[in-house]
């Protein structure tokens, strides 16, 4: 089914938790992980399927908080290699051992990041935690010798999927053509660096003169599964590529992929792609329509090392999230980033989906937003037993689609004289833009 962008409030509340039954409640009246479906029962069931796959093949874990509940890498915890030997030896009892898996190592290595697998069969990680939790609690509880807590936490799962942390709130619809992008793009224009599922390469022509080609990041229409139904998050990154360019005209986009086609990517692989381009001067703003709820006491590790690596004169700007929760979600949360929430109109109404809380920095409009897609004529995410036709455009809602509408205004704005970080600053804190608390200013773009 497909749902309409005015219903759906918060989805992990426990009111309705409680219509799937006792059981599904019991996370979190327990604490206790159980039946993972609780989590996400009123998804599309394609959706659940997949993540049950990933489930079961031991890529992906749930865990339930009373905020909503968060995904990480089962059996894997990280920290920093400062706080190494406490964590460490708190580890021990556990059996924990320290990995390096080849594909995060030299991130890992570069921000000063140590990554440990607990024993297969041994408790989750949310419950070790929450014992080395009380280790440190006890071994700091001398007030003559105060200690900082020490940072340690999941490998977390980011998200960027239909109805999912950050991701666009349900699938793409087929739009009307709009009017074709500017190709004058000047080597000394705006540079912005989306971090997303990837780009489709010779649809849009115009569009491609922004978007210099490298190699990896193409984008897949049906890559999960291959079962000729198209890909959940397929086009998401080209989709927020054209934003950008309809606000910045003279931009060049550069695309680094990790999303794939369910919208799934670690932690990991996120900070690498953001490490990546925080070396590079030149990349103005840095675009993340993705995310991830974490537990409360322990936001991502890698994800806080690879930001505090950008430069200060580069914007980060994230998605807030479409889960109608004040429950910070990361990297939106960091202070350094720019966190942007939806609006359903022009007059600053708010979404109904968006997600709101102190952490957020302001909202723009990211309901029935039209931009560049593919062309496709077959099954759809929403339903994959009704063929559905694109030609090059698609309307789609979320904060994934109002955060570069603000990335794309604040390349607009660079120039000699400011820079990114500045213009993110002048258009977040403009007193003459309407403010809503929990929002942060209404940017009109």
């Amino acid at each position: 089914m497909q749902r309409r962008d005015d219903v759906e409030a918060s989805r992990f509340d426990r009111r309705k938790l409680l219509r799937f039954g006792t059981a599904a409640a019991l996370p979190l009246a327990l604490g206790k992980a159980t039946a993972s479906a609780a989590s996400y029962a009123d998804v599309i069931p394609h959706r659940l399927a997949k993540f049950a796959a990933l489930e079961k093949r031991g890529v992906v874990a749930w865990w339930p908080t009373w905020g909503g509940g968060y995904f990480y890498r089962p059996g894997r915890m990280l920290t920093t290699t400062e706080d190494l030997p406490r964590v460490a030896a708190a580890l021990r009892p556990f059996k924990a051992k320290r990995v390096v898996d080849k594909a995060t190592a030299p991130v890992f290595e570069s921000l000063g990041v140590v990554e440990f697998a607990l024993p297969t069969g041994s408790k989750r990680v949310p419950l070790v935690l929450a014992d080395i939790a009380r280790t440190f609690a006890k071994q700091d509880s001398d007030p003559r010798r105060p200690k900082p807590p020490p940072a340690y936490g999941p490998h977390y799962v980011t998200l960027g999927e239909p109805q999912y942390d950050g991701g666009p709130f349900g699938p793409p619809s087929p739009a009307d053509p709009q009017p074709a992008y500017n190709t004058d793009v000047p080597p000394d224009g705006p540079h912005v660096a989306v971090i997303d599922t990837g780009y489709f390469w010779g649809v849009h022509a115009d569009l491609d003169a922004h978007v210099p080609s490298v190699p990896g990041a193409a984008d897949a229409m049906d890559a999960m599964l291959h079962d000729s139904v198209l890909d959940d998050e397929a086009a998401h990154g080209t989709f927020i590529t054209g934003i950008i360019v309809r606000l910045a005209p003279t931009a060049t986009v550069e695309i680094l992929k990790v999303l794939n086609g369910l919208g799934v990517a670690t932690e990991g692989q996120v900070a690498d792609a953001i490490e990546a381009v925080a070396r590079r001067p030149e990349v103005d703003v840095i675009n993340l329509s993705l995310g991830a709820f974490t537990d409360p006491q322990h936001p991502p590790v890698a994800l806080a090392r690879a930001i505090a690596k950008v430069p200060g004169t580069t914007a980060i700007v994230a998605a807030a999230g479409n889960n109608h929760k004040n429950q910070p979600m990361y990297p939106a949360a960091f202070t350094r980033v720019v966190a942007v929430a939806a609006a359903a109109d022009r007059k600053g109404t708010p979404a109904s989906f968006t997600n709101f809380g102190p952490w957020v920095d302001c909202y723009a409009p990211g309901q029935n937003l039209t931009s560049a897609f593919i062309d496709w004529s077959g099954p759809i995410p929403s339903d994959p037993q009704r063929s559905e036709t694109f030609h090059q455009w698609a309307r789609w809602s979320g904060t994934s689609f109002a955060a570069p509408k603000v990335s794309g205004a604040i390349a607009a704005m660079v120039g000699p004289t400011m820079t990114a970080q500045q213009a993110a600053d002048a258009l977040v804190h403009d007193p003459a833009r309407p403010y809503r608390v929990n929002l942060g200013r209404f940017l009109d773009l």
